[in-house]
């Protein structure tokens, strides 16, 4: 059927239905458009819900995974040891942005005076590949200490910013790169993200955790990650280029 003959059908449709409407009693087409508005709210509710979930990896272009396939707490970072039974919950991984991304949920036990009382938090963690080959360093908020079993087995490092040093922790065993890599820029912009978030450096991994609000947020979590990486010092990253298989 073409264009026209469609409009013609729907023409016509319409004007059945509304001599059809008429012929009915005025309680029984009040009640045919409370439920019609009924089913309509429900469909753009369950429609909006499916959008939503899709806004976590599908609108993205990321990849969902059920288990781990790349065995994520294997990787050399120093969050994984700090935990107790850490587990992988759900992770998505692609192309975003110019950067090969991962992001994941780690579910951990929280530190408790008795193992029957112990509950089990879940950080969001976002990963990614820097062209380069760093130190170890670990920056996190001061609150975030408690939550976990242990701190990081690395040094702790003063960088002479008694405001910054008073907020946040930070361990390397390079005092030196530290210090480099958490210039002026890069403190200013972790004190902008209000303790939510916590960054490490390790080879060539970059790494972006926090506590996952209840409502998880994909787009969150790459926006940190992607503000690490674009804050790492351009003279950082070319004194420390990428380990190649001949070196």
């Amino acid at each position: 059927m073409n264009r026209w003959g469609l409009v013609v059908v729907w023409f016509l449709g319409a004007v059945v239905a509304v001599f059809f409407l008429r012929a009915l009693p005025g309680i029984v087409v009040l009640a045919l458009f409370i439920g019609g508005a009924v089913f309509a709210t429900s469909r753009l509710k369950r429609e909006v819900k499916e959008d939503v979930g899709k806004t976590g990896a599908e609108v993205l272009g990321l990849r969902r995974e059920t288990a781990d396939p790349f065995g994520l707490l294997a990787f050399p970072f120093a969050l994984f040891p700090r935990t107790s039974h850490p587990e992988i919950t759900e992770l998505v991984w692609g192309p975003w942005s110019g950067l090969e991304v991962t992001v994941f949920g780690l579910g951990f036990d929280a530190p408790s005076l008795s193992s029957s009382s112990a509950t089990r938090t879940v950080f969001a963690c976002g990963l990614t590949k820097v062209d380069a080959s760093f130190p170890s360093v670990v920056a996190e908020p001061q609150v975030f200490l408690t939550t976990f079993e242990r701190a990081p087995t690395s040094s702790r490092v003063e960088l002479d910013d008694p405001g910054f040093d008073a907020e946040w922790n930070v361990w390397s065993e390079d005092g030196s790169f530290a210090r480099a890599l958490l210039d002026e820029p890069m403190r200013d912009w972790l004190r902008s993200l209000d303790d939510a978030w916590a960054i490490e450096v390790s080879g060539s991994m970059a790494l972006v955790y926090g506590p996952r609000p209840s409502s998880p947020d994909v787009f969150g979590v790459l926006d940190t990650l992607k503000g690490l990486v674009e804050h790492v010092p351009s003279e950082v990253r070319a004194a420390h280029p990428p380990v190649t298989s001949g070196s």
